[in-house]
């Protein structure tokens, strides 16, 4: 046998593997041939027989190790989305590039997670590691960091209503809500250094009110004017005379509703802290069929 032969340098036995020996095979050629890691191997072997020989050109693109599909056409872009017709409960994950390892200096990725009509996107952070400059700079500026944005269809408009810099690592971002059904994240780094960055979850959740849109948040008030408390549900049906300086689940007294997700944001006013005691905890512990449980998590913000 004479001719060509690919091979996927995986250790994997059933990595693909493609051989050609003989002009009969043109037709059944590709237009490439990718690797599924930074390795490919090329075996060529003769007898006796000669011929002309082939010609084939070689490409070298970045592998981002991100699951998603991707948008750019230029191989060297980091644009991904996201996305799923059905609603979608379980969660799903995105990464900076190359998680675990450590993502690549001077880039810029989009991710674009997009949700069926009448759902919202809830994303919640499992590790978070920015390359910090040291000595620190003010507010940050043009260091790594990590944008989520709100995307309106209807004007093609972007909202930031998130913004992470490498301040935060060491600290892992709560979760986040959209308003719109269409969430745009951007991740930047610089020249100056890289770390492991960063995973998220998200997972589609439905609105209430028969669909209709959540209108801007309000919440009860937590002993003004030294801060508030705001209930960020994934629609706005909150009440506004909520006893002062308490927080409850919703049909507190009564067992809540199953398929919840509720997030509340306290802001304390400069020069105070946030003090909360918990006085009933009472959460479904029995492991669900997904493998998850009832929780309730308060993180630092």
């Amino acid at each position: 046998m004479t001719g060509p032969e690919l091979r996927d340098a995986r250790s994997d036995p059933q990595a693909e593997r493609v051989t050609f020996c003989s002009p009969m095979d043109e037709p059944q050629l590709k237009s490439f041939y990718s690797s599924s890691a930074s390795r490919m191997i090329m075996i060529f072997k003769s007898n006796e027989s000669v011929g002309q020989g082939f010609e084939a050109r070689v490409r070298f693109r970045t592998d981002f190790g991100i699951v998603g599909t991707k948008v750019a056409k230029n191989s060297e872009l980091c644009h991904f989305e996201f996305k799923n017709d059905e609603e979608n409960r379980e969660r799903n994950s995105f990464n900076s590039p190359r998680f675990p390892d450590d993502y690549f200096s001077n880039t810029t990725c989009i991710y674009d997670i997009k949700a069926p009509e009448n759902r919202r996107i809830y994303i919640e952070f499992e590790q978070f590691d920015l390359h910090q400059p040291y000595p620190p700079e003010e507010n940050n500026a043009g260091g790594d960091r990590l944008e989520i944005f709100d995307a309106f269809k209807n004007n093609r408009t972007f909202r930031l209503y998130a913004n992470y810099s490498s301040l935060w690592s060491g600290w892992v971002p709560g979760p986040t809500i959209s308003r719109s059904n269409w969430v745009r994240v951007v991740f930047h780094s610089d020249a100056r250094g890289t770390k492991t960055g960063f995973k998220a979850y998200y997972k589609f959740l439905p609105l209430r009110n028969d669909g209709q849109e959540c209108e801007t948040p309000v919440g009860p008030t937590l002993d003004e004017p030294k801060g508030t408390v705001t209930e960020h549900p994934v629609c706005a049906d909150l009440r506004s005379g909520a006893t002062a300086g308490s927080i409850l689940s919703p049909n507190f007294g009564s067992k809540y509703d199953a398929g919840l997700d509720r997030l509340w944001i306290i802001k304390a006013r400069k020069g105070y802290r946030v003090l909360l005691e918990p006085v009933v905890l009472k959460v479904e512990g029995k492991m669900k069929p997904d493998g998850t449980y009832d929780i309730f998590t308060f993180l630092p913000a």
